[in-house]
């Protein structure tokens, strides 16, 4: 998990905790989001990941966040695929393309 990825800036650990809090986001109703003035999805990827960065977590702990996380928000997000979840809009933040 030390490599690079596609992602400027973001090592491969970094992507596995971007993923572990986007769906700890899904799965925690009362998660505090970081500032966020600009209100653009990538630069609040990049405030969540340099948070987790900071807790200087080794490979094992990272995946480990990132596996409780999918756990817990994946039957979330099934249950978002029946009525009346899956027929109301949801409003989204800017988002970019990323190569």
């Amino acid at each position: 998990m030390g490599g690079t990825s596609a992602c400027k800036g973001w090592s491969v650990q970094d992507v596995v905790t971007h993923l572990g809090h986007f769906f700890q986001t899904i799965a925690d109703p009362g998660l505090v989001l970081p500032d966020n003035p600009s209100g653009k999805a990538e630069q609040l990827n990049d405030l969540a990941v340099a948070e987790r960065r900071h807790c200087h977590w080794s490979q094992e702990e990272a995946l480990a966040y990132y596996e409780k996380q999918a756990s817990a928000a994946l039957p979330v997000l099934a249950a978002l695929q029946e009525p009346p979840a899956a027929d109301t809009p949801l409003p989204a933040p800017s988002w970019a393309c990323i190569p």
